[in-house]
């Protein structure tokens, strides 16, 4: 149980290298690049959101998740409305699928920020 752990820590702290991983093996047992993109996506997507809300935590001493709840919520009624304006109609799992996938890029983009950032601010602690 502790090597279950132990790995999840690893991919939650450097969730670029789970989305790799998750890519090479999804690679290897689908056959499809395509598929195998996207399913690594979205198993990434939890370890990236999740890396971003601890790095926020350890930096700015916020706990709380719910912020994070009403960005999911934000970015699910953004895509929803962007469907809306293209299609003159809303599919909801098309749109749930639309959000998951760009929370990737979102959180991706914000955890390396974070990491950044955090690495910034404890150089400028040092001085």
């Amino acid at each position: 149980m502790g090597i279950v752990i132990g790995i999840i820590a690893f991919f939650v702290t450097f969730p670029l290298a789970a989305w790799l991983l998750f890519l090479v093996l999804f690679r290897i047992l689908l056959k499809s690049k395509k598929k195998s993109f996207l399913l690594s996506v979205d198993v990434a997507a939890v370890f990236f959101a999740v890396s971003f809300w601890i790095k926020l935590s350890v930096i700015w001493h916020h706990q709380s998740f719910l912020w994070l709840l009403c960005l999911y919520l934000l970015l699910f009624l953004a895509t929803a409305g962007l469907q809306f304006v293209l299609t003159d109609e809303i599919k909801w799992m098309k749109a749930l699928k639309m959000m998951w996938r760009s929370s990737f890029l979102i959180f991706f983009l914000l955890s390396e920020s974070m990491a950044i950032i955090g690495v910034f601010m404890y150089i400028m602690n040092q001085m």
